[in-house]
């Protein structure tokens, strides 16, 4: 961000133009992935539409994950040609790497690679991938050490800083697939919000169902949606995360299921 505002300024739009950017490369990633319908499905998302104009690193993380998810997936898909493995591997190393320098938060579906290559007995990629991410992470520790305590701090300073950070609790949990369906402002009336809000989220979970048991890719996809949850759900027991907003890089992956 510091060389971007050296070259373009402090400008309200200057500050926000690298979302819109990032939203926009992960838009085409998506439509790499599953094809136009999931990449509208994605630009289209009344999250992702919010903070796309927002000066914060969600959208680019989102985008490095995506970009991630991509190479992970050619990875799964390619066989006999061990110079491309070796040219995905590095690149799916890389934008994993940078994605966790961008935001800790991506380690629920960084890790969720992981277990899922142990599950495929993929040990090799496994291994390196696992380098990878053990190499980055020590090159910011004494950074996520210091967030670590500086989210203490605030915890037990500040009144319900824990709510605001996301506690493990149900209904953090069921948030996520609401505001992942129909974005972050709510309205009044709150009887008709939550009664929008539910059919459409109830809808958009029915569609889920419906395609889960088309294709293994499908599955994949599935378990690289919900294992992070699970993930952010366990480690919020220990320190709030659950908050939907930051797992918002998981969007990408409901559309590509929608889509299907």
């Amino acid at each position: 961000m510091k060389l971007w505002t050296n070259l373009f300024g402090y400008s309200e739009i200057a500050l926000r133009m690298p979302s819109i950017l990032f939203s926009l490369m992960t838009g085409y990633v998506v439509y790499l992935i599953g094809g136009v319908w999931a990449m509208a499905f994605f630009l289209f998302n009344p999250l992702i539409v919010y903070y796309s104009q927002e000066a914060r690193m969600y959208m680019m993380v989102t985008f490095l994950l995506t970009a991630a998810l991509y190479f992970f997936l050619k990875i799964l898909s390619t066989k006999g040609l061990d110079s491309r493995l070796r040219g995905n591997d590095i690149l799916l190393g890389l934008f994993i790497s940078l994605a966790f320098l961008t935001f800790y938060g991506s380690i629920f579906l960084i890790v969720s690679f992981l277990i899922y290559y142990l599950y495929k007995k993929n040990y090799k990629f496994f291994i390196l991938n696992t380098l990878y991410f053990i190499l980055i992470t020590l090159l910011i520790s004494p950074l996520l050490y210091q967030q670590l305590i500086n989210s203490k701090v605030a915890l037990s300073q500040v009144t319900n800083w824990s709510l605001v950070l996301g506690k493990a609790n149900l209904k953090d949990l069921l948030l996520i697939p609401v505001k992942f369906s129909i974005g972050r402002i709510s309205f009044y009336p709150k009887w008709l919000y939550w009664g929008i809000a539910g059919g459409w989220t109830g809808f958009v979970m029915l569609t889920i169902k419906t395609v889960f048991q088309k294709t293994v890719f499908i599955k994949t996809v599935f378990y690289l949606l919900i294992f992070p949850l699970i993930l952010g759900f366990l480690v919020s027991f220990f320190t709030p995360m659950l908050q939907y907003f930051r797992f918002i890089y998981l969007i990408p992956i409901l559309a590509i299921i929608l889509a299907s």
